[in-house]
């Protein structure tokens, strides 16, 4: 009996892993279709705040930092809008107050913005951790 629990475990283990790696990659893909539809825009950095997220990724150590942003493209008028980035720990220069950034303005809702080629700098999904806070 106790080696039929081991090897139910053990199954339900390999499932989930399985089920996890699937589902995973399932999202990245969805991440990066709507990274590729989201319009071109530019913003101005209005404020940052470090906010509790740390970690490790493909550039190295980050803090993910809550942002006001003033966006605009040759579609919109400016508006502003708060979102959420990952900023590794060379990303400072290139996101301080005033600075102007490129950025990806989504297709489907305009309030989530994501960084478009700044150095050490990505979006953290999921962004919309509190809408216009």
């Amino acid at each position: 009996m106790e080696i039929l629990y081991a090897v139910a475990f053990i199954l339900a283990l390999f499932g989930f892993l399985y089920y996890a790696s699937k589902s995973g990659k399932r999202m990245l893909e969805i991440q990066n279709k709507k990274i590729k539809a989201a319009a071109v825009g530019k913003a101005r950095v209005i404020s940052q705040t470090p906010v509790g997220k740390r970690g490790t990724n493909d550039f190295g150590q980050y803090q993910c930092v809550k942002l006001k942003l003033e966006v605009w493209n040759d579609k919109t008028e400016p508006y502003q809008v708060f979102t959420y980035w990952n900023a590794g720990m060379l990303a400072g220069p290139y996101i301080e107050v005033g600075k102007e950034v490129k950025v990806k303005i989504d297709a489907e809702d305009r309030e989530i913005i994501y960084p478009l080629n700044i150095p050490s700098v990505e979006y953290s999904f999921p962004s919309k951790k509190t809408k216009n806070n």
